[in-house]
C-alpha cells in the first residue's frame, strides 16, 4: 500500500497504533477486547517485523502509543 501511495504522488503513510488495550487485564465488566499473554506477545512480534522491515519501505512512519503499564508491567510489557 505504501508503494502505491507514493506512486499516487503522496509523500507517504502515517500509521498510529494505540496499544494501550494490550496491557489491560481481564475484567468481566468490560465488554471490550481482552488480549491473552500469548496474543500480546504475538502483537509484539508483528511490531518487531515492522521495525525489521523499515529499511525496505520509504514513505512509511509508524507511531506506537503504549500505556504507562507497558513500562511497569514486567509480565505483559
Amino acid at each position: 500500500m505504501v508503494h502505491w501511495v507514493r506512486l499516487a504522488g503522496r509523500p507517504g503513510v502515517l500509521l498510529l497504533m494505540d496499544t494501550e488495550r494490550l496491557m489491560l487485564l481481564r475484567d468481566p465488566q468490560d465488554r471490550g477486547l481482552y488480549y491473552t499473554k500469548a496474543a500480546v506477545l504475538d502483537a509484539y512480534e508483528v511490531l518487531r517485523e515492522f521495525i525489521d522491515g523499515a529499511d525496505r519501505v520509504s514513505g512509511y512512519f509508524l507511531v506506537v502509543l503504549p500505556s504507562v503499564a507497558f513500562l511497569e508491567d514486567h509480565s505483559r510489557g
